[in-house]
């Protein structure tokens, strides 16, 4: 089973756009700028109330050399 580490510096209010790095089994795999959507948004009720809809994570574009096995 390999050794995967996450690194990841995106942070509120716009998580989906930080710099994504996974590594595995000490091989580095820095993944493309705005490659996240985080499937969900925020908007604001009748009274001004701010609304989060949570959605699944996706990405939308790997580095080329990424196992493709491990790809979701």
């Amino acid at each position: 089973m390999p050794i995967i580490e996450i690194q990841y510096d995106g942070k509120y209010p716009n998580l989906c756009s930080g710099s994504l790095v996974v590594i595995i089994d000490g091989v580095q795999y820095p993944f493309p700028d705005n490659c996240l959507g985080s499937g969900g948004y925020m908007s604001f009720d009748v009274d001004g109330n701010e609304l989060v809809i949570k959605g699944e994570w996706g990405i939308s574009e790997y580095p080329k050399n990424f196992p493709r096995h491990l790809k979701i």
